[in-house]
């Protein structure tokens, strides 16, 4: 065998740094405290990470003493530290406290740990450091495992975690572009369901936000709302809120949610009075209102009442009138309408406050107009009259319809008319009640003086229509319309 001279080099190459050494080494009591200083007595004599699969003796989140790698992050003492390894949502294991023990006989601390984290990979406490070997490699875990409990504790826990978000807002999201932590469990007002994605809009806790959520019409989990404990971390923190997209109650953006899902909200508005509370809160709201808005809202129905009283859930696609309560003193259509068209609706008064004032009244009749609900004559004759027009016999209709000459003569329009008034009736000749289908009668435009005034032809037009130019020509265009048409049965 060889005998060599000792050396400490050597001593450390040859021996502490083999396997046999390290598992002997790393099985060690408190016999290793004296191991390690040993070491920082010769640390000119180690490499960088020479020890870095050696055991540190530390203290883990519940207090007891483990011998662990620096792999498993062990920490210098700190304050922050100790802090945040007691933290409910970092878990036993992910983090571990360097035994003060290892300081006891080192009298400059400060190279000593420097040592350790050169060679056993120890680290200072800091928030990049922090994040990197706890957060980052645990932030699933956290997401995953914040409450569960079921009690306040759940919104408490969260709260922290945002809390520790909002203070390192730059480096985790900015730095690290970390976006894990956008689905954070958070937690209701009402009830302990924790909101993990954001396919549900969610908001701060409002009160007005509250009282429609309440509300027996709201249609069910069209948004979250979040427990008011929340509303003081996130305008602390408001680019977290942001990034976490929780957002604002506003009516504006309230409806996009509201009105986006029509089909539930339609099924939960079936009952009449739920029926008339969502529209009051759109009244309420109606400034904000825009046309596409409008069009939305004119799918649901609204309550009217027939010419016999008998009121029920209407389309506003189908013909409905604005009742005389929602119009101006004398300004109502109710009587005209009925006298033209017998199955007539119009809304119910239903949604009149007890004590409303002029002022509520006029609000509803803007509402209900942008809703498209029927208020004037040209509504009249183009809902009412065109459709009846067959069975209507008065001598004042075709100068009725001739103001709305126009109006028939629209891009689009005529086409879609033209049937209608094809079925006109008009007064002839032979008495002051007798009327004939315009198809039927003998249409005379001849504006001369007859020569045998004495000659009466029965089914001719009335003269009364001669004396207005407009009327003429509407007829006689119907008639054009009429002849031009193969198999006609005008004259």
């Amino acid at each position: 065998f060889k005998i060599g001279d000792f050396s400490i080099k050597d001593f450390i190459n040859d021996i502490l740094l083999t396997d046999e050494a390290r598992e002997y080494l790393n099985e060690l009591g408190e016999e290793h405290i004296s191991f390690v200083q040993y070491c920082y007595e010769h640390e000119d004599l180690f490499n960088a990470r020479d020890l870095v699969n050696y055991a540190l003796w530390t203290y883990d989140k519940e207090g007891e003493n483990q011998h662990v790698l620096s792999e498993e992050v062990i920490f210098f003492q700190d304050n922050d530290m100790d802090i945040y390894q007691k933290k409910s949502w970092i878990k036993n294991g992910w983090m571990y406290k360097l035994d003060n023990d290892y300081y006891e006989g080192i009298d400059d601390k400060d190279s000593f740990e420097v040592f350790l984290k050169n060679t056993f990979g120890a680290l200072d406490f800091t928030m990049e450091s922090f994040y990197k070997k706890v957060i980052k490699e645990h932030d699933t875990d956290i997401c995953d495992n914040v409450g569960g409990s079921e009690t306040d504790s759940d919104t408490e826990e969260s709260i922290d975690v945002l809390t520790f978000l909002g203070e390192n807002f730059k480096l985790i999201f900015e730095d690290h572009a970390n976006d894990r932590f956008t689905s954070l469990p958070l937690y209701r007002y009402d009830v302990w369901d924790a909101i993990t994605d954001r396919d549900v809009e969610v908001y701060l806790y409002d009160e007005n936000l509250k009282s429609l959520l309440d509300s027996d019409w709201m249609p069910a989990d069209i948004v979250y709302m979040l427990e008011d404990k929340y509303n003081d971390i996130f305008a602390k923190y408001p680019q977290l809120r942001k990034k976490l997209e929780i957002s604002k109650y506003t009516f504006k953006g309230f409806k996009e949610n509201l009105l986006n899902d029509i089909d539930s909200l339609k099924n939960s508005i079936e009952n009449k009075d739920y029926n008339i509370a969502f529209h009051r809160f759109m009244l309420d709201n109606k400034d904000d209102l825009t046309k596409s808005d409008y069009k939305t809202i004119s799918q649901i129905s609204i309550y009217a009442t027939d010419n016999d009283g008998n009121e029920e859930a209407h389309s506003v696609e189908e013909p409905l009138y604005i009742s005389n309560n929602y119009m101006e003193a004398g300004k109502g259509v109710e009587a005209m309408v009925k006298k033209y068209d017998e199955t007539a609706y119009f809304t119910s008064d239903a949604y009149l406050s007890e004590d409303a004032d002029e002022m509520e009244i006029a609000a509803w009749k803007d509402y209900f107009v942008c809703l498209g609900v029927s208020f004037n004559i040209h509504d009249i004759v183009f809902n009412s009259i065109l459709p009846n027009l067959e069975d209507i016999k008065e001598k004042d209709i075709p100068i009725l319809l001739s103001n709305y000459y126009d109006d028939f003569h629209a891009e689009d329009v005529w086409d879609t008319v033209i049937d209608d008034l094809k079925k006109i009736n008009v007064l002839v000749k032979s008495g002051e009640e007798d009327f004939l289908p315009l198809k039927d009668a003998l249409f005379n435009d001849c504006y001369k003086s007859e020569p045998y005034p004495y000659l009466v032809i029965e089914d001719e037009t009335s003269d009364i229509y001669k004396k207005h130019p407009e009327v003429m020509r509407l007829l006689r265009e119907i008639v054009e319309e009429g002849q031009s048409v193969k198999d006609t049965d005008f004259r």
